[in-house]
C-alpha cells in the first residue's frame, strides 16, 4: 500500500458525524430553510439553514451524500409548502383534504426530494480542498439543484432558497446581477464557509 493511500484512507472512510447526527442536520437544516422563507420570514436564516447539511456531507461518498440530501429535501419540502399547498389543492380540486395533504406531499418530496439530492451529490466534501474551491462547489452546485428542481418535469420553482431575501430589498437588489441562482449559489458558498468554520481544520 501506497503512501498515499495510507493517508487518504482514513479521510475517506470517516464522516465527520455519525448516522443520526446526520439525521439530526439533515433535519436542522430543513427546519432553517422552512423558518427562512414566507409565511416565516426569517431571512437571516438564509445564510446558514445549508450548513448543518453541509457537516453531514463531511467524509461521505456520493450515495450518501445524496441520500441525506434527499432527507434534507424531503423534510424542508413538508414543513414550508405542503400545508398551504394541500389547503388551495382541495379548494381548486375538491378533494377531500387527505387527498390533497397525499398529493402535495408526494410532490414536495418529488421535487424537494431530488433538488437536495441533487445538491448534496455534486456539492462534495465541504472539508476537502482550499476553502474558496469548496465554496464556489457548493455554490455552483446549489444553483444547478435549483435549475433542475425549477425544470424537471414542468419544474416547481417556488420557494428556492433566494427566495427567502425577498422580505431584504436591500439584498434582493443584487437580483439584476445573476438573478435568483446567483443569490443562492451566494448563499450556499456563505453556508460552506460557516460549515468549515464548525467542523474545524479542513481535511486536505
Amino acid at each position: 500500500m501506497s503512501a498515499r493511500t495510507e493517508v487518504a484512507a482514513p479521510y475517506a472512510v470517516r464522516p465527520l458525524v455519525g448516522s443520526r447526527g446526520a439525521v439530526g442536520c439533515a433535519l436542522a437544516s430543513a427546519a432553517g430553510f422552512a423558518l427562512a422563507q414566507p409565511p416565516t420570514g426569517a431571512w437571516p436564516l438564509a445564510f446558514v439553514a445549508l450548513a448543518p447539511l453541509l457537516v453531514a456531507l463531511a467524509g461521505r461518498g456520493l450515495a450518501a451524500r445524496a441520500r441525506i440530501g434527499a432527507l434534507c429535501g424531503a423534510l424542508a419540502a413538508l414543513a414550508v409548502g405542503v400545508g398551504p399547498a394541500a389547503t388551495g389543492t382541495a379548494e381548486f380540486s375538491g378533494w377531500p383534504w387527505w387527498q390533497a395533504w397525499l398529493a402535495t406531499a408526494l410532490v414536495g418530496q418529488l421535487f424537494g426530494g431530488t433538488g437536495f439530492a441533487v445538491f448534496a451529490a455534486l456539492a462534495g466534501d465541504p472539508l476537502h480542498g482550499p476553502p474558496g474551491r469548496a465554496a464556489l462547489r457548493a455554490g455552483l452546485a446549489f444553483a444547478a439543484a435549483e435549475l433542475v428542481r425549477s425544470t424537471m418535469f414542468g419544474g416547481l420553482p417556488w420557494l428556492l432558497l433566494a427566495h427567502a431575501l425577498a422580505a431584504s430589498p436591500a439584498l434582493l437588489g443584487l437580483a439584476p446581477l445573476g438573478g435568483v441562482g446567483l443569490l443562492s449559489a451566494w448563499l450556499a458558498a456563505i453556508a460552506t464557509a460557516i460549515a468549515r468554520s464548525l467542523a474545524g481544520p479542513s481535511r486536505g
